[in-house]
């Protein structure tokens, strides 16, 4: 996709995030989970956007640093997170010795965003990253789709009301693993409003294999937060991956 750089998504969408997605709160298990693998220790949220799951797991006793590449997505978590331990960082997950200094007891990664790095070698240098920031023995967690490119439909109706329509346009290159699409807004008395979204897909076979390579190995996988057991039918999947010594 022409123009789309490592911030659009969160350039596009951090005025409107928290309304588009105000259906997707964590669960209870979620927040438990990433507690629980924390520890004593930070947790990094990689992605970290307005603070979804940042806001939730500091309230509950955890201190997040919370990472993304968007200005104006961290200036939406400031602004909610006043008074909570939640350190927002400009910075880039493929970035060399991306927060040196720190050793966390868990780094996560939610809503697909692994996906949106921009291809494979951005996500090696990620997980490379992720293992360097952990404590030994510390846990990434991966929250991912799994990919059905057959069943992409190239337009779909997102949302429909009388006064505003959401269509999703997307585009798969197949050789490349990646998926381009455009939400696009259509409301009453406003302007068009394009809001576009590219992902770097990856089977879980594919991603346990880039993790491995990078000193990260599979602990557990599940089909949700609340633990489900994860089949061949399953359309996610919650990774936990242990850094090796």
């Amino acid at each position: 996709m022409d123009e789309y750089a490592a911030d659009t998504y969160g350039e596009r969408f951090a005025a409107s995030y928290d309304e588009i997605f105000a259906d997707f709160t964590p669960r209870p298990a979620q927040i438990e989970l990433l507690r629980r693998l924390a520890g004593p220790h930070t947790a990094v949220e990689l992605g970290v956007g307005t603070g979804r799951v940042a806001i939730p797991l500091a309230r509950s006793g955890v201190p997040v640093v919370g990472v993304d590449t968007s200005a104006a997505m961290l200036d939406q978590l400031a602004r909610k997170a006043a008074g909570l331990p939640v350190q927002p960082v400009l910075g880039d997950a493929t970035a060399p010795e991306l927060a040196p200094e720190l050793k966390a007891g868990v780094a996560y990664t939610v809503f697909n965003t692994f996906f949106m790095l921009p291809g494979r070698a951005a996500q090696a240098t990620c997980l490379k990253n992720v293992r360097a920031l952990l404590q030994p023995g510390g846990a990434f967690v991966v929250e991912v789709f799994v990919p059905r490119p057959e069943l992409i439909a190239p337009v779909r109706i997102k949302s429909f009301t009388a006064t505003e329509v959401v269509l999703q346009v997307s585009q798969h290159v197949a050789e490349e693993q990646r998926m381009d699409s455009q939400d696009v807004v259509l409301r009453h008395g406003a302007p068009v409003r394009l809001m576009p979204t590219q992902v770097h897909y990856l089977t879980p076979h594919q991603l346990d294999l880039l993790a491995e390579e990078s000193g990260l190995a599979l602990e557990s996988r599940h089909a949700d937060w609340d633990g489900a057991e994860f089949t061949p039918d399953s359309a996610k999947h919650v990774s936990v991956y242990r850094r090796l010594p």
